[in-house]
């Protein structure tokens, strides 16, 4: 049996949830923002970015000596774990942002 508070807690969730329409735009601008804040990092540490293309290098290096087929097959592999890496970001990222957004319309109806 649903009582009149569940009714209440229902409409108030549903008060809460942010459409589809409105998750994406949200990705578009947390993938912007991601992109910025990317930049604005190798800018403010580019030895980090200097080291990380050394360790690319290294590791190309590597592996093209011990199996210069693997090489192809190991860079799809990367770029599959940095896409999931992307996606869980930006899922990581909208979540904050959409619990941010319920605790402002959660607390504006109180």
């Amino acid at each position: 049996m649903g009582s009149r508070k569940d009714g209440e807690e229902q409409r108030h969730d549903e008060r809460l949830d942010i459409d589809e329409g409105t998750k994406k735009v949200l990705d578009l601008l947390i993938a912007e923002r991601i992109a910025y804040l990317q930049e604005k990092r190798k800018k403010e540490h580019p030895e980090e970015g200097q080291q990380e293309a050394e360790w690319m290098e290294a590791w190309e290096a590597l592996i093209r000596e011990r199996d210069p087929e693997l090489l192809e097959e190991s860079e799809a592999l990367l770029d599959d774990l940095i896409a999931i890496w992307c996606r869980a970001s930006g899922a990581l990222y909208r979540a904050g942002i959409e619990d941010g957004i319920r605790l402002m319309r959660a607390l504006t109806h109180i």
